[in-house]
């Protein structure tokens, strides 16, 4: 069984500038693999997602948020393996109140096939209130859309309003360029 290797890993706080910092560490590594354009679009465009959902909802003042155990960090984990597969693990706090309409989502999502992701994509562009501040919506369904596999994730109680939410998506079929020796 192959090995996972972690080319970018992060855990804490998370800033704008962190998150074009990790983009262009992204960039760099995926030229270093020689990978395809279109391959190198996917990767780049799910990291994307995932950073800016991280960082767009997590809209708790650091007031707000109780002395909680690490392991409930904001986080993320770009890991590769079989030079085809990558998985990327992201997780951070939301408010309770939140999870149902994000679990609705997720396994809405989940239910589709391609053709079903492509029509719910452009009926969440026509329908403003499925893109609300406090649920998930478009990037969701482009994440689902361009990974080609389901969304594996799940929700930790950490306090009477908090929860933890986890998601690790697989991006599979990635291509690289086959060097040619001379």
């Amino acid at each position: 069984m192959a090995q996972n290797k972690i080319i970018l890993q992060h855990r804490g706080d998370l800033s704008f500038d962190m998150i074009g910092h990790f983009l262009s560490q992204l960039n760099k590594l995926m030229s270093e693999m020689a990978m395809e354009l279109n391959s190198k679009k996917i990767l780049y465009s799910i990291m994307v997602e995932c950073l800016e959902n991280i960082y767009r909802h997590f809209d708790m003042d650091s007031d707000e948020i109780p002395n909680i155990d690490s392991e409930f960090e904001t986080n993320f984990t770009l890991e590769v393996f079989d030079d085809e597969t990558f998985l990327l693990k992201a997780g951070n706090l939301i408010w309770k109140k939140n999870v149902q309409l994000l679990k609705e989502k997720l396994d809405l999502v989940n239910s589709l096939d391609i053709k079903g992701l492509k029509n719910l994509y452009k009926e969440a562009i026509r329908d403003i209130t499925y893109r609300n501040k406090d649920g998930a919506g478009l990037g969701i369904i482009d994440i689902a859309k361009l990974s080609g596999n389901k969304l594996d994730y799940y929700f930790t109680d950490v306090s009477n309003e908090l929860a933890y939410f986890h998601v690790t998506i697989k991006i599979s079929n990635i291509v690289h360029y086959k060097k040619i020796s001379t």
